[in-house]
């Protein structure tokens, strides 16, 4: 038991340092001081910390206190993604999909949207679905675009619920619920505790 404690008040100790970093970078952040934003960020990034890396992505994608650069906002979004950010993966995508600071490619797009969407991020899911159902270098598949866009309905995404509607009324009863119990199932196990 006293060497569980132990353990317990070690880790405790060695991770309030990053987290102070946190706290403070977000701190920063938030009051627009961007350099020292940024200072905390970086030393936090160097260590790994993945949501300090998205955060310098997204002082370059925006310029904020640092210039414009989007290969470099590519850059971390990456770094960040590669550890399962889902905002990090969201980034990426987006970035694909609309071709801002690479070239267009919805094949790329869609693999970084999935990955995001398989970590639960809403935005997404809906942008999944919405790429299913129009076809965008992909097959066209209702009951794909249905899934996805019920799921994210179902985590609270607001713009969802109406996307589900347009695609529903283009779909057969039994199609619907197909795409509904496929959701189901990835609800249940994604979100059901281990």
């Amino acid at each position: 038991m006293l060497r569980t404690l132990a353990a317990t008040f070690l880790c405790l100790m060695l991770s309030t340092p990053a987290w102070a970093g946190m706290e403070e970078a977000m701190v920063a952040y938030s009051q627009r001081d961007y350099r020292a934003a940024l200072g905390e960020f970086r030393a936090l990034a160097s260590q790994g910390d993945r949501i300090a890396q998205y955060r310098i992505g997204k002082m370059y994608y925006y310029g904020q206190g640092v210039p414009q650069d989007y290969a470099e906002a590519l850059n971390w979004y990456k770094k960040a993604a590669e550890r399962d950010n889902a905002d990090a993966l969201f980034s990426v995508a987006r970035m694909y999909n609309s071709g801002i600071g690479v070239q267009r490619d919805y094949i790329e797009a869609m693999k970084w949207y999935r990955k995001a969407a398989e970590l639960g991020h809403g935005d997404s899911q809906t942008h999944l679905g919405l790429m299913y159902f129009v076809g965008m270098e992909v097959s066209r598949d209702h009951i794909e675009a249905l899934k996805w866009l019920n799921i994210a309905s179902s985590l609270g995404v607001d713009v969802a619920p109406r996307y589900s509607d347009i695609v529903a009324q283009r779909m057969t009863e039994l199609q619907t619920s197909e795409a509904q119990r496929m959701a189901d199932d990835w609800l249940a196990e994604h979100l059901t505790p281990k």
